[in-house]
């Protein structure tokens, strides 16, 4: 189940998400994978490592480690 987005990650990237003219923005999010099936982008942040799904045309939501590996086939390095 995804983790509800006030408990995911640090506030640089909850920043990320909500407000998206902040200086320096790319430097915060990893974009790993677009997976066309899903429809969706998985990020990871920089700062934390937490990793975040953003659902074509949905909000944003972290994802837990066994939820990436399954969904995505992403080992945590």
């Amino acid at each position: 189940m995804p983790v509800m987005f006030p408990d995911t990650g640090c506030e640089k990237c909850r920043n990320y998400w909500t407000h998206p003219f902040t200086e320096d923005r790319d430097k915060v999010m990893e974009l790993l994978q677009t997976d066309m099936k899903l429809q969706a982008r998985l990020y990871k942040c920089n700062h934390c490592s937490a990793f975040w799904e953003e659902p074509n045309g949905g909000y944003p939501c972290g994802l837990t480690i066994e939820e990436v590996e399954n969904l995505y086939g992403v080992k945590n390095s």
